[in-house]
């Protein structure tokens, strides 16, 4: 028996993740103006990953990811969500409706290359409805809707310069 279900909630995951970062950007402009208005993310461009510039899913939006979509991302080539944000991401915000069983890979060499740091993020089915933040990338742990593996050289905080999403 097939799932005719299942398409239905695609439009209303994109709907969610919009509303879940509007509501974050209306409240940070509410609460701290100068930050809001700094150059980040359009809200516009709506994805179930949310990366953000401070650790644990603080600062600016720096750019967004859908679970459902296959990157793989040099943050230094235009044309990809991460581009002109080089460097810039700390944590992760892996919405409620991100897709399990997706791989994330943050890299701190543009080129992927694994002997710099690297992590690998794995959205599990225990996901909670209001989803998770990944607070650091150097960290090798399994949390409440996630698991992280971290290899570390020399750190990947603030030095991401590589996305993969294997949906």
């Amino acid at each position: 028996m097939t799932n005719t279900s299942a398409p239905i909630w695609t439009p209303v995951r994109k709907l969610f993740s919009f509303l879940v970062i509007f509501f974050i950007s209306v409240t940070l402009f509410v609460t701290a103006p100068d930050v809001a208005l700094a150059q980040g993310a359009s809200p516009f461009e709506v994805g179930d990953l949310v990366f953000y510039e401070g650790n644990n899913c603080t600062q600016d939006i720096v750019f967004t990811y859908d679970s459902e979509k296959a990157s793989d991302d040099n943050c230094q080539t235009s044309g990809t969500a991460c581009y002109g944000d080089n460097d810039e991401a700390r944590s992760l915000l892996i919405t409620g409706f991100a897709k399990p069983g997706t791989r994330v890979k943050v890299y701190d060499s543009p080129s992927a290359d694994t002997t710099d740091d690297y992590a690998i993020i794995d959205i599990l089915p225990d996901l909670p409805p209001e989803g998770a933040c990944v607070g650091t990338f150097e960290q090798s742990v399994i949390r409440p809707g996630y698991r992280i593996s971290y290899v570390r050289k020399d750190g990947l905080d603030g030095k991401v310069s590589h996305v993969t999403v294997q949906p």
